[in-house]
């Protein structure tokens, strides 16, 4: 991967506590996984200067001012986390369309992006605010988001079973349980327990 910044090979660094926004969403009282820490050996970077470090999947731990990324992405190049911050966080194009009785009906753009930044795809889509100003997602949507997930963990588990921050995830879908709960939460329960079990990894909850 290559620093965001001056794009200089990054190095590796020293196994870090770095928590990562599944871990934060999903078990967000559990102890965070140690994980390999990546940082630019360039000195004149300022993203070295200001100690900046990312994980493998190019999320990105301490500050930096944004102007300074290249394309305002912060994320290494190539990246998961780099394909994420143009496919999930890229809103600079988004505007309000009109509003009615308390909801606000937004035009948003939606963007295939690979691993590099590069926007591969771009289309509009319709987004309803609540008056409470928040966004209205469909169970559906939460449902492709959770599955997705959990088939990356259990993927890179495949590939290397000593991940502990991939098996936190699992849990996390296995062991969070809410009040009134949504129905998609329960099902990607159930993908997350499959998960576990089809790795041989065996969960602090075996029941959904």
């Amino acid at each position: 991967m290559k620093c965001p910044c001056c794009l200089t090979e990054l190095e590796l660094g020293k196994r870090m506590r770095l928590e990562t926004i599944t871990e934060h969403v999903c078990n967000p009282n559990g102890e965070i996984a140690l994980k390999d820490s990546y940082h630019c050996p360039n000195v004149e970077c300022q993203a070295h200067k200001d100690e900046v470090v990312w994980n493998e999947d190019g999320e990105r731990y301490g500050f930096k001012n944004n102007a300074s990324w290249l394309n305002g992405n912060d994320a290494p190049i190539p990246s998961f986390q780099r394909r994420m911050n143009v496919e999930i966080y890229k809103h600079d194009e988004n505007y309000t369309l009109f509003t009615l009785f308390g909801w606000r009906c937004k035009i948003e753009f939606k963007y295939v992006s690979n691993d590099n930044g590069d926007i591969l795809k771009r289309w509009r889509k319709v987004v309803w605010i609540k008056p409470n100003n928040t966004v209205y997602i469909s169970g559906f949507h939460m449902l492709r988001y959770g599955i997705s997930k959990i088939h990356r963990s259990w993927n890179k588990l495949g590939k290397d079973p000593s991940l502990d921050w991939c098996v936190s995830d699992l849990n996390g879908y296995v062991e969070k349980r809410f009040r009134n709960e949504e129905w998609w939460r329960k099902i990607c329960r159930v993908f997350a327990l499959i998960a576990l079990k089809h790795r041989g990894i065996v969960g602090e909850n075996q029941h959904v």
